[in-house]
Parts: structure tokens; C-alpha cells; sequence
């Protein structure tokens, strides 16, 4: 786990339904074209992550998501644990890609599984169409990010408050050389 407490990120009222496109990986376009096209037939404003930013402007940019769209399966993922943290639902075309998420235990590595309610999971460009606009219609700039902020820390506590009992495990295996590094 990790403590995203600490660093003040908690959820925002947003100015308005919004979503964020992560970054474009290679081998997994058509997603990111899926979701553009769904974005545009909906009239759904949205930001498309191109480039490099500094911490701050990322986050700021995250803070300001209702959903945001991750585009390749990630063993864990910071910006899902960040955007999380800000109240932002997380797209996903398949309940596999967000690996660490899932809440059943028996699971293959790269099989489906089960996501809180805090994931947008979607078969398909009609599904999504579907889910969005239900989603937009339904949103409350205010009590919304709150909702998905409270499916976050229910079910995956440790990403956003950490677990202190783990990390004193791995120090104090260091500490009897247990784990070591190579530098």
C-alpha cells in the first residue's frame, strides 16, 4: 500500500461532467478511439493526455475528472490509486486490465475479475455509450466524487491509506537482511 492521505489528495467538486483520456500506448489505439468517439458522440467534454506534465499540473488535471479512461492493462497503476483519490470514476474496457484491483482472490493474473464500484468496466463502443450517458445523467458534481471516493477506501484502503503493519514487515526484514537490494 501507500499513503495518498498525506499528499492532500482527496475528492473535488467538479465544474462539470468531464473526462480524461489517459496516454496513447502503443498496440491499444483502437480503445483510445473507441472511447474518443463515444466522448464526441455524447457531446462529453474530455482531455486527451498527450506530452509530458509536472506533478502538480497532472494532478490538477486528474482532480478535475469525473471518469478517467486507462488504456493498457497495469499491474497496479499510481494514476488509477490518484484519480481514485480525487473522486474520479475508472473506465476500463475489461475487469482484467486494472490487475491489482481486482477484489476476488482466486483469479488468473490476466483474467477477469471483480472491480468496486468505483470502475466504469465496458464490452464495447454501444455499452459505453450506454453506461456514459446514464453516468452524465445522473451525476452530482458534488456528492458523486464522494460516492467514488468512499467505494475506494471501503474496498482498497491501503492505496489510499497505506498499511503500516506491512511496511514495518518489509523494514524490519531489511533491518535482519531478509531483502536486499542490489544497487
Amino acid at each position: 500500500g501507500l499513503n495518498l492521505e498525506s499528499t492532500g489528495i482527496k475528492p473535488t467538486v467538479k465544474d462539470e461532467f468531464m473526462v480524461i483520456v489517459d496516454f496513447l500506448r502503443p498496440g491499444y489505439e483502437s480503445y483510445r478511439e473507441t472511447q474518443i468517439q463515444v466522448l464526441e458522440e455524447l457531446g462529453i467534454s474530455y482531455i486527451s493526455l498527450e506530452g509530458s506534465y509536472e506533478l502538480e499540473e497532472i494532478r490538477r488535471i486528474y482532480s478535475k475528472a469525473a471518469v478517467t479512461f486507462i488504456q493498457f492493462p497495469e499491474a497496479y497503476g499510481m494514476p488509477i490509486a490518484e484519480c481514485l483519490g480525487y473522486g474520479s470514476y475508472i473506465g476500463t474496457p475489461d475487469s482484467s486490465w486494472p490487475m491489482a484491483w481486482r477484489l476476488d482472490r482466486e483469479v488468473e493474473v490476466h483474467g477477469s475479475g471483480t472491480l468496486a464500484d468505483c470502475f466504469l468496466v465496458y464490452n464495447d463502443a454501444a455499452d459505453l455509450k450506454k453506461k456514459l450517458a446514464a453516468m452524465k445523467e445522473s451525476y452530482d458534481v458534488k456528492k458523486t466524487p464522494l460516492e467514488v471516493f468512499g467505494h475506494y477506501t471501503k474496498n482498497y484502503p491501503d492505496f489510499y491509506y497505506g498499511n503500516k503493519e506491512s511496511l514495518m514487515d518489509v523494514l524490519n526484514k531489511v533491518e535482519k537482511g531478509e531483502i536486499k537490494f542490489d544497487y
